[in-house]
């Protein structure tokens, strides 16, 4: 019986670039690793949809090695990506002005989402990430045990994109389709007061929960949505939703991180505003309730 004992050492080393390619090509992105036929879809007017895998959009938009600092790592990071406009703008079929007049909703494979404006992508420098530089495919992400940011990732360049509050970056993503004008209309407490703190805590809400926390269907599905079927104040008392939306990991772990930027005041907001969603309860996903009447006896 052969070994590789057997074959000479340009075989071998043949044998071990062939083994490495074949890899790569099989990695099917779950874990977060960059893959040739791992692809991303785009979702353009009138429910136009067309995909790109890893491999096609490397070959039409010539990968370059770039370096920034990425908030995810904390550090500088070096990614092999390629410049994100242009490929929107050729996944959803739209001109450099028609993209930054519209909102993108952004969604990642683990049910993360987030609304981006057009006019945002012109600033900042955002590239799509294909790989890390240093140590392909990927390198997990702190904090996030068994996470890696592939196959798709988006990031900034700018320094004022560190803020990720303003500049998402979102990872594992898997589509991108245009947004309606408002994305997050059914989240309003429209019988609130503007100045009221239930409209402040709406603004803290679309600011710092959105992304991963559904009102009446409008937001992530990474975490539960909040008020349909039924709202959060229907099964949690206020005590235990303030210390938990403070401290989450205290309770249990999962993926919601802490909220050490709020201020009592600011929790105090964000359940008003929880509170005041009980009365606009919506969920699309209800069967309707029967319109039909019982025969007259």
């Amino acid at each position: 019986m052969l070994t590789l004992a057997h074959y000479p050492p340009a075989v071998l080393a043949w044998f071990s670039l062939a083994t490495l390619l074949n890899v790569a090509a099989c990695d099917d992105g779950k874990s977060g690793r960059s893959s040739g036929r791992a692809s991303l879809q785009f979702i353009g007017a009138a429910g136009a949809t067309k995909a790109l895998s890893a491999s096609q959009i490397a070959k039409r938009f010539a990968p370059e090695v770039i370096q920034l600092w990425d908030p995810s790592y904390k550090g500088n990071k070096r990614y092999r990506a390629v410049k994100l406009a242009p490929l929107l703008r050729a996944g959803l079929g739209l001109s450099a002005t028609e993209l930054k007049a519209q909102k993108l909703l952004f969604v990642a494979t683990d049910g993360y989402k987030v609304a981006i404006d057009g006019a945002r992508l012109a600033r900042g420098e955002p590239y799509l990430a294909l790989g890390d530089a240093d140590h392909p495919p990927w390198v997990e992400i702190p904090g996030h045990r068994g996470t890696s940011p592939g196959p798709f990732y988006v990031v900034w360049k700018a320094k004022e994109a560190r803020d990720q509050k303003r500049f998402p970056w979102p990872w594992a993503l898997a589509t991108v389709r245009l947004a309606p004008k408002d994305p997050y209309a059914r989240t309003v407490p429209l019988d609130s007061p503007a100045d009221g703190p239930a409209r402040r805590g709406h603004q803290l809400f679309l600011r710092d929960c959105v992304r991963c926390h559904a009102i009446n269907q409008q937001g992530g599905n990474l975490g539960p949505d909040l008020n349909v079927p039924k709202n959060v104040f229907e099964y949690r008392d206020e005590a235990l939703l303030r210390a938990f939306i403070k401290d989450p990991k205290a309770y249990r772990y999962g993926n919601m991180p802490a909220q050490p930027q709020l201020s009592p005041r600011d929790l105090d907001d964000v359940l008003a505003y929880l509170r005041a969603m009980k009365a606009h309860q919506h969920d699309p996903a209800a069967a309707p309730k029967s319109t039909v009447r019982s025969p007259a006896r």
